[in-house]
């Protein structure tokens, strides 16, 4: 029966099974022995009639029929395998046992369910078989039924009393299976079996991960009204991208006893997580530990906004200034910062929060606004002179602008002309020379040698800085007339 079944075993994909193919006897050509049936490759008509003639002429001449193949087990598990519905009564009726066990399928059941014969397991489930009866690799024939996607043999199984809540060896269970391969309507039949299927940790983070939406999570917290999820499953979630705001709240809320801790606010990367976590009682304290790590400025407003008393200090002026704005904000960058003043007038601007803020002109006219004595940093200079080249030459006129004591250097020039496309190096280049005419460029062979695209603009360029150095030398002459 092994060799008849050969063009179906060579299918099997399980680790297991390749060792196990190799040993099958060949044949010239399996393809005239095989064909497509319901959508599945399956032995053609003929080759079963054949086979089911074979077993009765060997049973008529008194032939055991628990002779066992020592890789495929026995001839009921091979005619449950193939759907020979004639052999496997014929098996049963001359004393087969329904359950016995034996070589890659170890039991009928778990062939016909490989198999994907419905008819032949509602057979053999009618008998007497054992439907929770585990396999070695693939767990109870419920699990492998869920891993093939095959709804009918699932329902079979579980009009017969199989258990959703066996896992197999690998942590794997019916539920978590279905979840994996998004199949609604065999997550609607486990839904609907007389044993609940119990929701664990593991099932809440496979449909976060897979479903970016709240209808799955929803669906298996109602599923099991009993499931509470760990901290560890939250701080999980919180982790990972696009996981909905309200997945998580509900989360959170299941675990009531929990409430919001601070290790969960330091994990919410995104305002909208924060603005729904601060809804939740209990809710722990705010630090300036959960503020430091936020990133997004309109969280942090969202967190100053919930706690009134919250100490603002020069570290969390810092934390704020460091922190990106979401493009569109939530919440406006100035908005934020001017929460921070209204909380606390008296705070000074330090140099420490000019170099902060030495990447965005909009954070930067915001604190040289507040009456600053504090100096300017050159590191503050180098900051602005090689960051965004679009906003790169306004940050160093303000900064210029304040401390007139600074002074660019060719250190600054060899940041602009290292970092900056030639279409907008002009601009920071000449904000840099309106300061310090006297400040050396690099020649055409210098930044030939390093950026050849930026040589071709070179000669327009070195006309614009002469116009540049130009007018400098007619304002100082004219300052030196008066």
């Amino acid at each position: 029966m092994t060799g008849c079944a050969a063009p179906l075993l060579r299918r099997l994909s399980s680790r297991y099974a390749v060792a196990l193919i190799a040993r099958l006897p060949s044949h010239q050509d399996e393809s005239k022995l095989v064909c497509y049936h319901d959508g599945r490759l399956d032995l053609k008509p003929t080759q079963v009639a054949l086979c089911e003639q074979v077993v009765q002429i060997l049973l008529a001449s008194g032939s055991p029929i628990d002779t066992e193949d020592k890789d495929f087990g026995l001839p009921l598990h091979i005619a449950s395998f193939i759907g020979s519905e004639l052999l496997v009564k014929l098996i049963l009726e001359r004393g087969g046992g329904v359950d016995a066990t034996g070589g890659y399928f170890e039991t009928a059941l778990f062939a016909a369910v490989e198999g994907r014969r419905t008819e032949i397991m509602k057979l053999l489930l009618e008998r007497g078989a054992e439907a929770n009866r585990c396999h070695q690799e693939f767990g109870t024939p419920l699990c492998r039924a869920c891993g093939k996607d095959d709804i009918e043999s699932a329902r079979a199984l579980l009009s017969h009393g199989a258990d959703p809540n066996i896992e197999t060896q690998s942590g794997e269970t019916p539920l978590s299976l279905a979840l994996k391969s998004n199949n609604r309507p065999l997550l609607s039949l486990l839904a609907e079996s007389k044993v609940i299927p119990r929701v664990r940790d593991e099932d809440i983070l496979i449909a976060a991960r897979l479903f970016r939406h709240h209808d799955v999570l929803d669906w298996l917290l109602k599923l099991d009204e009993n499931v509470i999820p760990s901290e560890d499953t939250i701080r999980t979630l919180l982790r990972e991208p696009g996981v909905p705001a309200k997945s998580i709240g509900g989360l959170v809320v299941r675990n009531r006893d929990l409430g919001v801790t601070e290790k969960m606010l330091k994990l919410a990367s995104r305002a909208t997580v924060v603005q729904t976590l601060l809804r939740i009682r209990p809710i722990c304290k705010l630090t300036l530990g959960v503020i430091g790590v936020q990133r997004e400025r309109a969280a942090i407003g969202l967190l100053l906004d919930h706690d009134e008393n919250f100490s603002i200090t020069e570290a969390v002026v810092l934390a704020v200034l460091r922190t990106p704005s979401p493009s569109p904000p939530m919440r406006a960058s100035k908005d934020v910062l001017g929460l921070l003043w209204e909380r606390n007038p008296e705070l000074r601007v330090t140099t420490a929060m000019i170099s902060a803020a030495s990447k965005s002109p909009s954070d930067l006219q915001f604190i040289l606004e507040r009456n600053v004595s504090a100096p300017v940093r050159y590191e503050s200079l180098c900051t602005a002179a090689s960051w965004h080249p679009d906003v790169a030459h306004k940050l160093i006129r303000m900064l210029l602008a304040h401390d007139k004591t600074l002074k660019p250097r060719e250190e600054t020039v060899s940041l602009v002309l290292a970092r900056h496309p030639s279409d907008k190096m002009m601009l920071a280049l000449g904000a840099l020379l309106e300061s310090n005419p006297a400040l050396q460029i690099p020649g055409a062979t210098s930044l030939a040698v390093f950026d050849p695209v930026r040589f071709m603009a070179w000669t327009q360029l070195q006309r614009q800085l002469d116009v540049i150095v130009r007018q400098i030398r007619i304002v100082d002459r004219r300052n030196e007339d008066v």
